[in-house]
């Protein structure tokens, strides 16, 4: 009978999953999404569930800095700060593989497609209008999954 009572009790601790302010979670049921956990106290079934938990917190991503050519041939490093945070976990997880991966790889092209279509003079004098053609490109191709708040910059130039 003891042996029931705590077999009984283990069950019941397995079933609770705590999920904090700024996580969510998704449950998936023999490996098939079930349903998305919402911040607090939330009950799944042990063994056939399997719980994914992430931050939906607003995260920053610092792009390493990138060489790129301007329109009138003249190198410059380029660099890019994004601050992003998930507002749909199910898309994140289910239709992105890595998303810190696919921000970068798709702010380093933005960025340097924008510099390679300006000249230095523009450049320089236009750095908050790059920021913003930057976080435009982002944000449509984000919005699936992601919120992007800003983005670019392009720190300094070599010549």
């Amino acid at each position: 009978m003891a042996s029931f009572v705590f077999a009984v009790a283990a069950y019941v601790a397995g079933s609770i999953k705590i999920v904090n302010e700024g996580e969510a979670a998704l449950v998936e049921r023999f490996g098939r999404y079930q349903r998305t956990l919402s911040p607090g106290l939330n009950f799944t079934l042990p063994v056939i569930d399997t719980v994914i938990i992430d931050t939906t917190r607003e995260q920053v991503f610092d792009v390493p800095p990138q060489d790129a050519v301007t329109k009138d041939v003249v190198q410059v490093k380029a660099d890019a700060v994004v601050f992003w945070e998930i507002d749909d976990l199910y898309k994140v997880h289910y239709q992105v593989d890595d998303i810190k991966t696919a921000i970068e790889s798709f702010v380093l092209t933005s960025l340097r497609t924008a510099i390679s279509q300006m000249d230095m003079t523009e450049l320089l004098s236009a750095r908050s209008d790059l920021s913003s053609t930057l976080l435009q490109d982002i944000n449509s191709v984000t919005d699936e999954w992601g919120r992007p708040h800003s983005a670019g910059g392009c720190e300094g130039s070599e010549v």
